[in-house]
């Protein structure tokens, strides 16, 4: 709605942006804050780009609803289906923010019809003008718009209100309505009738903002007719101008009235005066630099070598296949690059069976030079041409989810088009602000944010083709990932964002719904020719080299025509088959037991693995396990040496219980004979690059799934009893035992393999924290044991643990001067770290008695300070060391007291265990005991509410105390729940603290009807009036909040009336008694409501509950 008086607010915009400038739109005379700007009846706009809609349904996530919000902008009208309703075109909203997003635009409304259809008189311009400095100052001094440059578009009077402003604000001083005339930057004219003395000050105003002050003076080109008898310029060219040198002037082939009506972005007013708008808000862009600096930070913080590891591992098409998808007579692949119609369908869908090229296809179109030309090599508006490719298998999440998507897309987008970097920088700024580093995390909300904004400029003219592979392996929520998709159609508009995106993915459902209607191929109908021409290559590969004879070219072109009509379009099974064959070929197979194999090969690809898997050596089977295991549950990719290492350490510890790190050297060629003859042809390496050697990783998606679903058993059978019941956490875990240098990648992860192998219920004696003594001072000696891990880890708890072995020379490594004392401080270290990450069992194994005593008499006496007994408090303080959902920080509690640990032990309060917003609470000066800890870490802690009760109720049983000023605390800050269970055991209500309050007077003061009901249930008396306040604090401090909290009508406030006549309070009493009788103000969340009297007669239990 438009408000007809003041400013009103048309257009923000996007979320994530910052407002460059205001513009504000002011009417003429007899004008309208809405109808100067808009005909009075306009053609339909379906041609606007504002107008194209999408019905998303609605996700309750926080990253869905951010992606869905432009479709809810508002500026256009639509149905429930998102079809625009025909109306007046608004252009302030409707066109405007198309070519400038990064503006809040107002239109500003005044009383115009002056002395009925007389002049405008100077008096009452003077006081409009005073009013609308006002109002922009009001709206100026907002947060979002503070210290904004302005920009006015003005008409008729409208003009001369504007430069009434100016010129008062220009020589105004000491008041804020100086602010005005020098955060003007720009203004246009519509045919302003010039007033001789607002003119005359203009001029000055004009010389004193210098350079900074535009203007560009629009006249009117079409007579209008008047009194429906002639026809006359209403403002003429010579009236139309300031006179200024520094003004510009233009014209609009409109009439007076007309010319500030646009109906469409085609009409040529609204191309010319947006054409200035534009090149004046680029220029307040400009002003504030970019440094080189924040640029490079910027991408560096998006660039991540993960995501670009998939598309270098997809391997490269064989060069005589896949030239069909250029063939428009075969697909319509060429004809959708070539087509660059606004109207053209921006989505091409590659779909296909699993494992049928459609990777290898994406590579193929992404790389082959026919893609640039047949979108065309247009030198002035070049496309750009980015990718990402999903990788389920992938180690990081980067590689699988849509931030490592959109940060992979952006960075590219931004490398190449730097100038769009201003977008990027202006949120990176931000981001550097709130996180307090020079590479910020990204989160997803962030980057989808940042491309909306790309996808939806409307200054820089761009052609963006991305390449989208494997949608079926993105790890997260497929709804949320085509509403994106959706979102991308939405906001380009063909023309400053001409927008191409190839996807590829399985046919799943969510996939065929949103993508079947355009135009797309299925991979697995056009590859026929593609598997003939590979599989007669690889075969004929196999023969050279002097066994030609066994297999000759017909042979060859037999064996190649009967893979191919087994293999249904299916690459991966083509591969497999091929590789056993190849094998046989060189060992001398005949011909017909050749034939004979390729008939006795399963044609679904889950059968063609379980027959893989079948053939694999027995002798081999256990190892095979390991390694299929560790590959599946891995966290950091495993190179081919760490990985044989890894198995042949698994298998000596678990077999024979040796834990010496024997490290035999192994080449290249060797270990790839290795993997073969354990992997089956499932397992192959990775590409790698220059950064990083190849890793291991499954052949193709669908292995991986294979070897996760029951029919993997095939293997499981195979493999003895007692490696069958282990996993892949189980096997990684044992290697973290090792100290050599190949474990160093599975380290890292140590702690969160330990916890698996905990939750499958998998610890034995083999499993245990690698506690290692070493006593050399040199790291290259100790290769990559417990302390080199412990060297790598960073956060102030880990600083802590290691300032316990820092000797004299500031070495990392123990001195063992003092063998017993310096041991079990070592080992104690490691307890708090297991404690910390949640490792039940290996506390119970490690934390004895003995240890318990051992800390409590020896820790402080040492030095070592940093490590009292402070077991409990990391328990429930420490940040989580490995995924929250894996944590049972009750059952460690539980734990704890059951081995010994004290309850009520004091300790330090820590730089890692102390949040810095919280000093509410300040017992004793420094030290915290566990209930306290617990209760007053606030928003700090990483405890949800029930695990904060569980811990609290198992402290109280076990007879923690309940300090004083803990239950004023939990009355001022907490739950009424953990109110509610310090009351029940035992902590004291009639204690004041040194301020001279009770708790139950801090639950009143805080209005929160729920606290204030634990206490009148836990003792219905609870409420009274001090001896040391008197009826003055009562009435002045504690009545006014305790009256909203009425309504509820416990039987404890009728006490708290009876006492007041008791103490002599009578008056005080009725007071009370009569306002909340009169009107209770009912103070639920943040609905407000007056209710009427309290139920019942207040007075009527009074003699009852005397004291």
């Amino acid at each position: 709605m438009i408000a007809r008086h003041g400013l009103t607010e048309v257009y923000a915009p996007p979320e994530g942006a910052e407002t460059v400038a205001l513009i504000v739109f002011v009417h003429g005379l007899f004008g309208h804050p809405y109808h100067t700007w808009a005909p009075k009846t306009s053609k339909s706009r379906s041609k606007s780009p504002r107008n194209r809609s999408v019905d998303l349904s609605s996700s309750s996530s926080r990253a869905s609803q951010s992606l869905q919000s432009s479709f809810e902008s508002g500026r256009v009208q639509k149905d429930r289906l998102g079809n625009s309703i025909d109306g007046p075109t608004f252009w302030p909203r409707d066109l405007l923010p198309d070519v400038i997003r990064d503006v809040r635009i107002f239109t500003w409304g005044y009383d115009a019809d002056i002395d009925g259809f007389g002049s405008a008189s100077q008096s009452t311009i003077h006081q409009h003008a005073g009013t609308l400095l006002s109002d922009i100052l009001d709206q100026r001094e907002r947060a979002e718009h503070y210290k904004r440059p302005i920009v006015f578009i003005v008409h008729s009077l409208g003009g001369i209100i504007v430069k009434a402003a100016l010129n008062r604000s220009s020589a105004t001083e000491g008041t804020r309505l100086k602010e005005i005339a020098p955060a003007t930057c720009g203004g246009l004219e519509k045919n302003s009738e010039t007033l001789e003395q607002v003119g005359d000050g203009f001029a000055q105003t004009m010389l004193k903002s210098g350079p900074s002050l535009h203007i560009y003076s629009f006249r009117e080109e079409k007579e209008t007719r008047k009194y429906f008898v002639f026809n006359t310029m209403v403002v003429d060219a010579d009236s139309a101008k300031i006179g200024d040198a520094r003004e510009e002037v233009g014209s609009i082939p409109a009439n007076h009235s007309e010319m500030t009506k646009f109906e469409s972005s085609d009409d040529i007013g609204f191309k010319r005066i947006s054409a200035q708008l534009r090149r004046w808000v680029q220029e307040l862009r400009g002003d504030e630099t970019i440094s080189k600096e924040d640029i490079v930070n910027c991408i560096s913080s998006l660039e991540s070598v993960d995501t670009k590891i998939r598309i270098a591992d997809v391997r490269k098409a064989h060069e005589m296949t896949f030239h069909w998808l250029f063939d428009p007579s075969i697909v319509s692949f060429s004809e959708w690059l070539q087509n660059r119609s606004e109207a053209s369908q921006p989505f091409y869908w590659i779909q296909g069976k699993p494992g049928s090229g459609k990777s290898t296809l994406m590579k193929f179109a992404l790389k082959d030079p026919r893609t640039i030309d047949l979108l065309g090599r247009d030198s002035e508006l070049p496309w750009t041409i980015v990718a990402f490719f999903f990788h389920d298998r992938g180690t990081s999440s980067l590689q699988k989810t849509l931030s490592g998507l959109l940060r992979e897309v952006i960075s590219s987008i931004l490398s190449q088009l730097p100038q769009l970097l201003p977008l990027a920088v202006e949120m990176y700024r931000k981001l550097v602000k709130v996180h307090g580093k020079r590479r910020p995390e990204w989160d997803l909300e962030d980057l989808a944010a940042l491309m909306r904004q790309i996808v939806g400029q409307r200054e820089t003219r761009i052609r963006l083709l991305i390449f989208l592979d494997a949608l079926d392996e993105h790890a997260g929520d497929n709804e949320l990932l085509v509403q994106m998709l959706q979102e991308w159609r939405t906001s380009a508009d063909g023309y400053y964002v001409n927008l191409k995106v190839c996807l590829a993915s399985r046919p799943w459902n969510i996939f065929v719904e949103y993508l079947s209607d355009g135009p797309n191929l299925a991979i697995h109908h056009h590859t026929e020719n593609d598997i003939n021409v590979y599989t007669n290559a690889r075969l004929r590969a196999s023969i050279r080299g002097g066994l030609s004879k066994l297999l000759d070219p017909d042979s060859c072109a037999s064996l190649t025509d009967q893979i191919t009509a087994k293999a249904q379009g299916v690459f991966i099974w083509v591969s497999l088959v091929t590789d056993h064959l190849a094998k046989n070929i060189r060992d001398g197979t005949p011909y017909q037991t050749l034939k004979s194999m390729v008939a006795a090969m399963p044609e679904e690809l889950e059968d063609l693995y379980e027959h893989t898997v079948a053939r694999i050596d027995p002798e081999y089977t256990n190892e095979t396990h390991i390694i299929f295991q560790m590959v599946l549950h891995s966290v950091e990719p495993l190179t081919l040496e760490t990985l044989f290492h890894a198995s042949r350490y698994t298998l000596r510890l678990y077999l024979h219980h040796d834990a010496t790190d024997e490290v035999p050297d192994v080449d290249s060629d060797q270990g790839l004979r290795w993997l073969m003859s354990r992997g089956g042809g499932i397992l192959d390496l990775s590409a790698g690059s220059s950064d990083s050697a190849p890793f291991v990783q499954f052949l193709h998606q669908t292995a991986k799934e294979y070897l996760q679903s029951p029919r993997a058993r095939v293997l499981m059978e195979r493999v003895s009893a007692r490696f069958a019941a282990k996993t892949g956490p189980y096997f990684l875990a044992l290697c973290t035992r090792s100290c050599a240098y190949w474990v160093a990648d599975i380290k890292k992860s140590m702690l969160y393999y330990l916890k698996l192998v905990e939750i499958d219920r998998q610890m034995d004696v083999n499993i245990q924290m690698p506690i290692h003594y070493e006593s050399s001072k040199s790291s290259d000696q100790v290769g990559c044991g417990t302390l080199w891990w412990l060297q790598q880890q960073e956060g102030p708890f880990f600083e802590m643990c290691k300032n316990e072995y820092i000797d004299r020379n500031q070495e990392m490594f123990p001195d063992f001067s003092e063998p017993m004392l310096t041991r079990r401080r070592y080992t104690y270290s490691f307890i708090v770290i297991m404690v910390a990450a949640n490792l039940i069992s290996l506390v119970e194994r490690s934390l004895t008695s003995e240890m318990l005593n051992f800390i409590r008499d020896n820790m402080t006496a040492s030095g070592g300070n940093e490590l009292e007994l402070c077991l409990l408090q990391v328990t429930i303080g420490i940040p989580s060391l490995i995924p929250a959902h894996l944590e049972d920080r009750a059952a460690m509690v539980r734990t704890l007291l059951s081995l010994g640990h004290p309850q009520d032990i004091f300790t330090p309060l820590r730089s890692f265990l102390v949040s810095e917003e919280r000093e509410v609470y300040k017992p004793r000066g420094n030290p915290h005991t566990p209930l306290e800890f617990l209760v007053t870490r606030g928003d700090a802690s990483p405890l949800n509410e029930d695990t904060r009760l569980s811990i609290a109720k198992m402290l109280l049983e076990r007879g923690a105390s309940v300090p004083t000023g803990l239950l004023h605390y939990c009355a001022e800050h907490d739950s009424a729940a953990m109110v509610r269970l310090l009351l029940q055991l035992g902590a004291a209500t009639n204690v004041t603290d040194p301020y001279g309050w009770l708790p139950v007077e801090y639950a009143i003061l805080r209005q929160d009807r729920s606290v204030l009901t634990a206490f009148l249930d836990h003792d219905p008396s609870i409420l009274r009036v001090h001896p040391s306040y008197g009826a003055m604090q009562w009435e002045r401090t504690l009545l006014p909040p305790i009256i909203p909290l009425m309504a509820f009508g416990h039987p404890g406030l009728a006490i708290l009336l009876a006492r007041l006549k008791i103490l002599g309070l009578p008056v005080l009493g009725q007071e009370f008694a009569s306002k909340t009788k009169q009107s209770v103000v009912n103070f639920d969340d943040d609905n407000v409501e007056t209710q009427s009297a309290l139920p019942g007669d207040v007075d009527s239990n009074i003699s009852s509950h005397t004291e």
